[in-house]
């Protein structure tokens, strides 16, 4: 019975093994959190920057005002953003449409096959 012990793994270094492999899938998690959300963290801070701070620090570096709306108020009278909601709805619209077509297509000729016995 001697034998066997020492060739079976013990279960402590099966629950280490398991922890180990655990704790790096939940490190790969983080990490890829971490690359997906940087770019987005470093366009928000640098959204409320002004051109002088842009210019002057780093992207990561914190805006000196968390209320400088100015470049919002910018870019929605210069960038006529009003007009890009109406066209991205118009867009929406017409693929939720389209999108309905298809699905009307499919279900109608479901049918029509149904009907005729037709086999593939």
């Amino acid at each position: 019975m001697s034998n066997l012990t020492s060739v079976m793994p013990s279960n402590s270094s099966a629950r280490t093994k398991r922890f180990i492999i655990k704790a790096l899938e939940y490190f790969a998690l983080l990490l890829a959190t971490f690359i997906a959300l940087l770019p987005l963290v470093s366009s928000f801070m640098i959204s409320f920057k002004t051109a002088e701070e842009y210019g002057s620090t780093n992207a990561m570096t914190p805006p000196a005002n968390w209320l400088n709306f100015g470049n919002y108020v910018q870019v929605w009278n210069d960038g006529d953003m009003p007009r890009a909601f109406l066209t991205s709805g118009g867009v929406v619209a017409e693929y939720a449409d389209t999108t309905d077509k298809g699905l009307n297509s499919f279900i109608t000729s479901k049918s029509l096959i149904r009907r005729e016995n037709i086999r593939f």
